[in-house]
């Protein structure tokens, strides 16, 4: 019997590096419940966050196959 290994959880602070939004942006989404894989912890009266970079990292892949060429022109209109 094979145990599965951990996986590798990112704080809100990578999630920032990696994708170049900041850490408020990322708790906002968290808590939102808009990003697959995240999980919210109490410690003490805050709140901690992280994700599973392996589900992380497919789910922001996918996300700029959704959008068309017009879509990024109009972006800023």
């Amino acid at each position: 019997m094979t145990s599965a290994l951990p996986r590798r959880m990112l704080k809100p602070s990578d999630l920032a590096s990696i994708t170049g939004h900041s850490i408020r942006y990322w708790q906002a989404r968290i808590a939102a419940g808009d990003v697959p894989g995240a999980k919210q912890y109490r410690h003490g009266t805050r709140r901690v966050f992280r994700v599973a970079e392996s589900v992380f990292t497919e789910w922001w892949e996918k996300q700029g196959e959704d959008i068309t060429p017009w879509q990024i022109g109009r972006a800023h209109v």
